[in-house]
């Protein structure tokens, strides 16, 4: 008699791996061996950017392209903050990315400027593809995010001239600078629709970008 047998993978994981900072005003952006965590055959590793133009203009979309130890990655959400002549942009990407611990991570950017990355792996995904994305470049910086069951959700938030950052109903996990330009990424295994808020010192030039997967 043949039985059926039904594997259950669990919900997702979410790990947080590691923040990192890029000197220098150039329009491609090297990470070299940056942290991206264990490997598993179904590692989507997920990179949060904040740039800061350093000169030139930003275009519709501040980040064209994202590789991954040499992995082409997709865009998850994008949000572009101008304040006067101040340009800040805030980028997410992510990509499968299956084997090794580490990998260089290749921005290439509209314009010459300088990046903090914040990145996070996952297994355990039923979609690579977001189920949920907010963006907001508005203070205050308030959106509703919807973390479906047995997923997770991210947030991240940077701008110019601020020295810290607090997450409400997230954790956060880094809170950093480049330069003048903070970035912060937080995280939440909560599900629901969850209000989710990220407050700075400074309250203006700045923007945050959320995004859930399941």
């Amino acid at each position: 008699m043949s039985r059926l047998i039904i594997i259950d993978s669990g919900p997702a994981v979410l790990t947080y791996v590691t923040h990192l900072e890029q000197a220098g005003g150039t329009s491609t952006q090297t990470f070299t061996s940056a942290s991206i965590g264990t490997a598993a055959a179904d590692r989507l590793v997920i990179v949060g950017i904040v740039i800061g133009k350093d000169a030139g203009t930003w275009s519709a979309n501040p980040v064209s392209s994202v590789t991954i130890g040499g992995i082409s990655a997709t865009q998850v959400g994008s949000q572009i903050l101008c304040e006067g002549t101040t340009t800040a942009a805030l980028s997410m990407f992510a990509a499968t990315v299956p084997t090794g611990t580490t990998a260089n991570i290749v921005l290439s950017l509209a314009a010459n400027g300088v990046a903090d990355i914040v990145i996070w792996n996952a297994t355990g995904l039923s979609s690579t593809t977001a189920s949920d994305t907010k963006s907001d470049n508005a203070t205050p910086f308030t959106q509703s995010l919807t973390v479906p069951t047995g997923g997770f959700g991210i947030g991240l938030a940077g701008g110019e001239t601020v020295t810290s950052w607090t997450w409400t109903n997230l954790t956060e996990r880094s809170d950093a600078a480049s330069g003048i330009y903070v970035a912060s990424g937080a995280d939440t295994t909560s599900t629901g629709s969850i209000s989710v808020t990220a407050t700075n010192a400074v309250g203006t030039r700045a923007a945050m970008l959320l995004a859930s997967w399941v």
